[in-house]
């Protein structure tokens, strides 16, 4: 199911999408090594539930991680009906992230 409110600026055009979309990313600056002790920005997307992915574009946590000297880690996790949905009565109230 996808979102359909508006245009979205970003689609992802890459075949063989699958329901495998739970990843987990860690960027580091170039010169960080197990001893290093940096400072962790742990990043989940926004989108309201409906859109998004830490694939896109705009979210690439590289320059981040390297400017500021820091690991940068971004999760992407189900959207919509695949991760949300609700049925809005008391009895299935649904998922809504909490």
């Amino acid at each position: 199911m996808q979102h359909t409110e508006g245009p979205f600026p970003w689609y992802d055009d890459t075949s063989g999408k699958s329901e495998d979309c739970l990843y987990l990313n860690i960027f580091t600056p170039f010169y960080a090594t197990n001893k290093s002790r940096l400072a962790v920005i742990f990043w989940i997307y926004g989108g309201g539930f409906t859109l998004g992915s830490n694939r896109m574009d705009v979210y690439d946590a590289r320059p981040l991680a390297e400017r500021e000297s820091v690991v940068v880690v971004t999760v992407n996790y189900r959207l919509g009906l695949f991760g949300f949905l609700t049925s809005n009565t008391n009895d299935a109230p649904g998922n809504m992230g909490e």
